[in-house]
C-alpha cells in the first residue's frame, strides 16, 4: 500500500498472485504517488464478497500517477457489489483537486470485473481524469473501460481495443451514448491478435503481437525508447501496447562499480544479450543521478553476448577483453544513484536505481570494494555485491561466496 504522502516507484517489476480485501489486489494507493514502468502485474484480486475496486491497482489520490510499459494481465475485482475496475480503478480523492492518471504503452487482457464496471479501467468522481494513449486494451468481454460520476476518461490516440468502448454518462439529466477512443490513430471493436502471455527476451511475460496485428507501427508520438521488456523501438514506426514486434535488441546495465579500492577506478558495465541483435548506441548518452556523464562515439556497436565498459580510468580496470571507453565527464557515482541511457532524442533506454549499502547481521561480510551485479546475471533486476552472485542458471545470491570483487567482461 502507498500511504498519505507516501510515492512509491518501481520499474520492471512482477506483482502476481496478490490479494486483497478490499482496494487493490496488488497496490492500493490512498493519498499518495505511484508510478509504474515496464511492470508485469498478473493474477491478483480483490475479495469476492468485500472488494470495492482494482483487481490490479486502487488509486485514491491526488497524486499523479503514470503506468509506462506495463501489462496487466488476469487480474480480477471478484466482488458483483463493488465499484469495478478488473485491472486498476482510479479515484480523486478531493474532486475539487482532481487526479490526473496516464497509461501510456499498456497492455490489458484478460482482466475480469464482475461489478461490470470496467474491465481494464474503471474512472470514478468528478475531477478524476485518466488519459490513456498507445495502449492495448483486450480483455475479451466488452466493457473494458468504464466512467462514473462525472470522471473523464481521455484518449490521446494510438489505442487499439477489442470493443468498441461505448460508455453512457449523463449529461443535463439525460444518458447520452459516448466513445471514448475517438482520437486520431484509435482502432475499435478490433481484435488485437495477441499471442499467450509469454516469454521471450528480458525478464518478464509479455503478450506479443502477430504480424497481422492492428497494433503494429500504430503508435502515435511520443514513445518509450523501448517497450515493457527493454527492447528497443528502433524502426521509427513503433507499435501500440507494452510489446515492440520484430525487435529483439536489448542492452542491460549489468555491472556498476561505485565504491573502487585505491588503484581502482569507477565503471559501469552494458551488456547486449544474446537472444539480442547488435545494439547501436551510436549518438546515445550515460547519465547518472540525471546528469550526462558519458557520449558513445559513432560507431559504437555491441555484438550480442558482449559488453561495453565505461569507466572513469580505463587503464585500472581489467575488462577480460570487452570493448572500453573512458567517461567523458567523470562517472560520480554515489552509494545511492540513478543510472540511465538515452537514446539522440534523450528518450530512456534503460533506467536503473542501486543500493550499495549492504549488511546482514547473520554473516560476517564485508563487501566493501565490491562491484555490483545484475541477479539472475544479465535478465534480473537486483544489484548484489559481485564476490556472492551465483552462476546462471539459478543466478541467485550466496553471502558467503568468494568470488572476485569485480568481474567486468567475464560474467557468465
Amino acid at each position: 500500500a502507498v500511504s498519505p504522502g507516501g510515492h512509491l516507484t518501481m520499474r520492471h517489476c512482477a506483482i502476481v498472485d496478490s490479494k486483497a480485501s478490499l482496494w487493490g489486489g496488488a497496490i492500493d494507493v490512498e493519498r499518495g504517488g505511484l508510478i509504474l514502468d515496464s511492470c508485469l502485474l498478473r493474477g491478483n484480486e480483490t475479495d469476492p464478497a468485500f472488494g470495492r475496486g482494482g483487481g490490479a491497482v486502487s488509486l485514491y489520490t491526488g497524486e499523479d500517477c503514470l503506468f509506462t510499459n506495463c501489462t496487466f494481465s488476469g487480474n480480477t475485482q471478484n466482488s458483483p457489489t463493488g465499484f469495478g475496475g478488473g485491472a486498476l480503478y482510479a479515484e480523486a480523492y478531493a474532486p475539487a483537486d482532481g487526479l490526473a492518471v496516464t497509461l501510456a504503452h499498456c497492455t490489458f487482457a484478460e482482466n475480469i470485473d464482475a461489478a461490470a464496471g470496467g474491465s481494464s479501467v474503471l474512472a470514478n468522481v468528478f475531477g478524476t481524469t485518466v488519459s490513456i494513449g498507445n495502449c492495448v486494451v483486450a480483455d475479451g468481454a466488452g466493457g473494458n473501460l468504464g466512467v462514473r460520476g462525472s470522471a473523464s476518461l481521455v484518449s490521446s490516440g494510438g489505442n487499439v481495443s477489442d470493443d468498441l468502448t461505448r460508455s453512457v454518462l449523463t449529461q443535463g439529466g439525460v444518458p447520452q451514448a459516448v466513445f471514448l477512443f475517438d482520437a486520431p490513430g484509435d482502432q475499435t471493436a478490433i481484435d488485437p491478435l495477441l499471442g499467450s502471455l509469454s516469454h521471450s527476451v528480458g525478464a518478464f511475460a509479455t503478450y506479443p503481437i502477430s504480424a497481422a496485428s492492428p497494433a503494429v507501427d500504430a503508435a502515435t508520438s511520443p514513445s518509450p525508447a523501448a517497450d515493457g521488456r527493454g527492447v528497443l523501438r528502433a524502426d521509427g514506426a513503433p507499435d501500440s501496447g507494452a510489446f515492440e514486434r520484430g525487435a529483439t535488441s536489448i542492452v542491460v546495465i549489468n555491472e556498476i562499480h561505485w565504491d573502487p579500492a585505491a588503484g581502482d577506478s569507477q565503471f559501469i558495465e552494458i551488456y547486449n544479450l544474446r537472444s539480442s541483435e547488435p545494439a547501436d548506441l551510436s549518438g546515445y548518452s550515460l547519465w547518472v543521478d540525471g546528469s550526462p556523464r558519458h557520449d558513445f562515439p559513432a560507431g559504437t556497436l555491441i555484438q550480442p553476448g558482449f559488453g561495453l565498459v565505461v569507466a572513469d580510468d580505463t587503464a585500472l580496470v581489467d575488462s577480460q577483453g570487452t570493448d572500453e571507453q573512458t567517461s567523458n565527464a567523470g562517472l560520480q557515482l554515489m552509494e545511492i544513484s540513478e543510472i540511465e541511457i538515452r537514446d539522440g532524442a534523450g528518450s530512456t533506454v534503460d533506467r536503473v536505481t542501486y543500493n550499495g549499502s549492504f549488511a546482514n547481521a547473520n554473516y560476517n561480510t564485508n563487501f566493501a570494494n565490491h562491484s555490483l551485479t545484475l541477479a539472475p546475471q544479465f535478465m534480473g533486476r537486483a544489484y548484489l555485491p559481485s564476490g556472492g552472485v551465483t552462476d546462471d542458471p539459478l543466478g541467485g545470491f550466496d553471502p558467503t561466496g568468494t568470488d572476485p570483487e569485480t568481474s567486468p567482461g567475464a560474467d557468465g
